[in-house]
């Protein structure tokens, strides 16, 4: 019989889409299933969609939260070996209305949902009274639906703390999630600017910092822009989102040199992570995928200190930890910043390699 995936939501690439991938192409024959995607085929497996998928794109998460938990604990798992969960929010509750039929039930976590448990670091969720009110049931169950796992892994020690405190649940093993280093450090070397709108914008800017990601609060790119407008510095922004209009305003209220790029590819990223004085990551993150693709690319990354960026970024060696609050030590890196060997940092960030991840899952999920 064959496995099968669990997967939240595919969006069109992000971090835990990568993870999806890796997890397909180390086992071909399973099948995924997922609340709604944006991809409708992912490598050649073909991806199961809930009903879910025909709410509003713009509103699905808030719409169908209270959905989410009950379409996972009632999908039929009985004909699998074994489910894997990859989970940020609910998708670890997969088959727990079902448990005791003998399958294997293994949990690879993101976070526990931050929306929920720590909204002090993600306040996406619109806070009312309906989400007050239900806020701590969801806690609860989510809590219940943890603990029916077989096996739990983190994708960062951080995040293994995280579950543990959050569902009282014993963390089995840290995995790392993967990154395809090989091919950023040879974007870093060979890619090219082909963004051709904005090509005047870089001939007449020069040394530019660089903000990547999906443009949410969370992701603290408006402290990236202030920073930028302290130090008189250019900033590249990377990425779209429902904060852009949020952070375009702010920069024309700065008056800040930002030039906000949209998503771009693989080439224009490698050489924007190469070309830049520094790459900002100043979220508070479950791990840190983009800080390892930009130092696989060449680049000089400077992270916030908190969270999982610790494990990613090796102060001194990779790159740097700070406090995103502490203009004077940002100031004080990123005058540092040429200090940081490209062939050292590339030498201890190999670890993380999608290889890597493929070898460490499959050994956790094959008896």
């Amino acid at each position: 019989m064959p496995g099968l995936i669990a997967h939240d939501w595919i969006e069109k690439i992000g971090g835990a889409e990568s993870v999806l991938l890796s997890m397909i192409k180390t086992f071909p024959d399973s099948e995924v299933v997922t609340l709604w995607s944006d991809q409708k085929k992912i490598l050649e497996t073909l991806v199961q969609e809930s009903n879910l998928r025909f709410l509003p794109r713009k509103a699905r998460k808030q719409l169908a939260l209270p959905l989410m938990s009950s379409f996972w604990q009632n999908f039929n798992t009985k004909q699998y070996d074994w489910i894997l969960s990859s989970s940020h929010l609910f998708a670890h509750h997969i088959g727990s209305s079902a448990i005791g039929n003998g399958v294997k039930k293994y949990s690879y976590i993101h976070t526990p949902a931050r929306y929920f448990w720590v909204p002090e670091i993600d306040g996406r969720l619109q806070v009312n009274s309906l989400t007050r009110a239900v806020s701590a049931r969801f806690m609860a169950l989510d809590k219940k639906m943890a603990q029916t796992s077989n096996s739990v892994v983190a994708n960062s020690r951080y995040i293994a703390s995280r579950i543990e405190n959050c569902w009282q649940v014993e963390v089995d093993a840290v995995i790392y999630p993967p990154v395809d280093v090989y091919s950023f450090q040879a974007l870093g070397q060979s890619g090219q600017l082909d963004v051709e709108s904005n090509e005047s914008w870089f001939a007449s800017n020069g040394d530019f910092l660089l903000s990547a990601g999906r443009l949410v609060p969370y992701k603290r790119v408006d402290k990236a822009i202030e920073i930028a407008h302290h130090l008189r510095l250019p900033l590249v922004i990377v990425g779209d989102g429902p904060d852009k209009a949020r952070l375009m305003t702010l920069a024309e209220d700065l008056s800040a040199n930002v030039l906000f790029i949209g998503p771009v590819t693989q080439s224009t990223l490698g050489y924007l992570y190469r070309n830049a004085i520094a790459f900002l990551s100043l979220a508070e993150e479950d791990f840190g995928i983009m800080n390892v693709e930009a130092i696989a690319s060449g680049a000089r990354v400077i992270a916030n200190r908190a969270g999982g960026a610790a494990e990613s970024v090796s102060h001194g060696q990779t790159g740097f930890l700070c406090d995103p609050e502490d203009l004077f030590e940002i100031k004080e890196l990123l005058s540092k910043a040429t200090d940081i060997d490209p062939a050292l940092a590339f030498s201890l960030v190999e670890k993380f390699d999608t290889k890597r991840f493929e070898e460490e899952v499959k050994k956790w999920i094959t008896p």
